[in-house]
């Protein structure tokens, strides 16, 4: 089974590239004031995933995504991280939701990119950043 976590800043275009899967859980459906929770809950629908799953959210730094990689344990054969990287300047006039700009400001200065050191078997990087 192959886990795919596709990553990036808010409004980088994430739930529209994880239209390419079948089984995809989105961070954002689990939503909460603490992040903690949020992205344990994430984390625990992934663990009980039966199938090849993509999970999408921003997961930006090392950190987040390790906790992920730690919670599947050895369930997934293959690990691909899809890092979006796209300029924070496109980020900002994306935003349709009546999200603050400084969400995507704060994310932006706080996304770290991943590395295969995480434990990731594949890394695509999509985009090019301006930050």
């Amino acid at each position: 089974m192959t886990l795919t976590l596709i990553c990036g800043i808010p409004n980088a275009g994430k739930t529209t590239y994880s239209e390419k899967f079948e089984n995809v859980i989105h961070l954002d459906d689990y939503t909460n004031r603490e992040a903690d929770i949020t992205y344990s809950r994430c984390n625990e629908m992934v663990v009980q995933s039966e199938s090849d799953v993509c999970v999408e959210g921003v997961y930006g730094t090392v950190k987040r995504r390790k906790d992920l990689l730690e919670a599947i344990g050895y369930k997934f054969d293959r690990k691909v991280c899809i890092w979006l990287n796209t300029p924070k300047d496109e980020c900002i006039k994306r935003e349709n939701r009546g999200r603050p700009d400084a969400l995507v400001i704060v994310h932006s200065k706080r996304m770290v990119p991943p590395t295969k050191d995480e434990g990731w078997d594949e890394i695509i990087i999509e985009g090019g950043s301006k930050r």
